[in-house]
């Protein structure tokens, strides 16, 4: 039989509060399972750990480009107060929000970096809504989220939830799919809290269902007001007006606008496309050329990192002078970018181009399922033949066609 031992900390006795720790080892030196891994495993919830690997995907979280939120003075002000404070962080679409959040993440859950206040383990839990996904976008899925990444993070809050397992269903008991109970277990977590700052992030508020407005009073009106001091933060589009009373009564609230005329934003898009440029330009691109067309993203982009993404992508491998002809035919706005994109799918459809129909029946198909599906799969159910006769290199080339209507991270679909 093994037996296991902890690498700090007491030795759990029977029937003790302390059988639960995320540093125990089996006698081979390998991590052991612990009954809160299992319960999580187990519980179908929301991991904002696997949510917040999708998101940065793509580009990765340029530290460069976000940098300035830790320098920002109403983020340091948040970040250093003493007291419960709520931050709101508010940008229209295209903005990077998603992105700057996961980096917020990493760099608060870092005992010690270059913008740190203290050298101290914070406790750090975060989540983000999507509304394209099953499980992500509700007030319930939010407080899922929430509790996972805390009792993920820590053995000893989640104990909290550990108390509404079943072992012997192998479940969690009914009351953990009601909102009350779930802000209950939240509450419980935030109050025992062993460390000496506790922040709570929330990522695209926007896009949770109408069950946020219930969440939303709940912070206002009881997580505003916790024994523990907790720093709330909050990111999303700008919200209905009575939505946001719920965040501005509060007098400890602070806000930052995503505003593209900052001179944050403006060196931060700068920065960006510098980045994407230099993965995106021809090897045989001079300085002078380069420059040119780094100029001409920047001074388009209006502070928006999806727009930049889109246009490299759109010019990758061409020319400079053939990518600074694109660069300056397409529109500014980000949703005009798409009805571009969305009209050249159209158009070539129309000419019967088989690459257009197929990029169309897969962004039909995507549309109409909750699922993140694996290319494979979405053009199975899309009715494309046989990947075989192609292989999934040629279903990642017509996911890229899609002009961003449809993105790709480890073989999975999201739109």
């Amino acid at each position: 039989m093994m037996t296991s031992f902890k690498a700090d900390g007491n030795i759990a006795k029977d029937n003790s509060n302390q059988v639960f720790t995320n540093n125990t080892y089996n006698q081979s030196g390998l991590p052991s399972v612990t009954p809160i891994d299992t319960c999580l495993r187990k519980s179908n919830w929301p991991n904002p750990s696997f949510i917040k690997t999708d998101i940065t995907a793509i580009d990765g979280v340029l530290e460069e480009a976000i940098e300035w939120i830790f320098r920002n003075d109403r983020f340091k002000e948040w970040r250093e107060e003493q007291n419960t404070t709520l931050l709101w962080i508010i940008g229209s679409a295209g903005k990077g929000k998603s992105t700057m959040t996961a980096g917020i993440v990493n760099e608060l859950k870092k005992p010690s970096t270059p913008f740190a206040i203290s050298n101290t383990k914070a406790t750090v839990g975060y989540f983000f809504c999507r509304s394209s996904s099953e499980n992500t976008n509700t007030a319930v899925d939010i407080l899922k989220g929430l509790i996972y990444s805390l009792s993920d993070d820590s053995a000893q809050l989640g104990h909290y939830l550990y108390r509404h397992w079943d072992e012997h269903e192998q479940a969690f008991d009914s009351s953990v799919e009601r909102l009350e109970s779930l802000w209950q277990i939240l509450r419980n977590m935030l109050n025992h809290s062993d460390q000496s700052s506790t922040y709570i992030i929330i990522d695209g508020l926007d896009e949770c269902d109408g069950t946020i407005d219930e969440l939303l009073r709940l912070i206002g009106t009881d997580g505003l007001l916790m024994s523990r001091p907790v720093r709330w933060l909050l990111i999303s589009r700008p919200l209905q007006l009575y939505q946001q009373q719920f965040i501005l009564e509060h007098p400890r609230h602070h806000q930052i606008v995503l505003d593209e005329r900052s001179g944050e934003m403006r060196d931060a898009i700068r920065r960006y496309v510098a980045v994407k440029v230099k993965k995106t330009a021809l090897s045989d691109y001079d300085e002078f050329e380069l420059e040119k067309i780094r100029s001409l993203l920047a001074n388009k982009a209006e502070g928006t990192f999806l727009w930049v993404s889109l246009v490299c992508r759109e010019i990758a491998n061409l020319p400079a002078h053939k990518a600074a002809d694109i660069i300056s035919a397409v529109p500014k706005k980000l949703f005009a970018l798409f009805d571009r994109s969305m009209q050249k799918i159209r158009d070539g459809c129309q000419k019967g181009d088989e690459q257009s129909l197929r990029c169309w029946r897969l962004i039909w198909t995507r549309y109409h399922l909750f699922d993140d599906p694996h290319i494979v799969e979405l053009a199975k159910i899309g009715g494309l033949p046989d990947h075989e006769d192609h292989g999934e290199s040629y279903l990642r080339g017509l996911i890229n066609a899609c002009n961003g209507f449809l993105l790709l991270t480890d073989n999975k679909t999201y739109h």
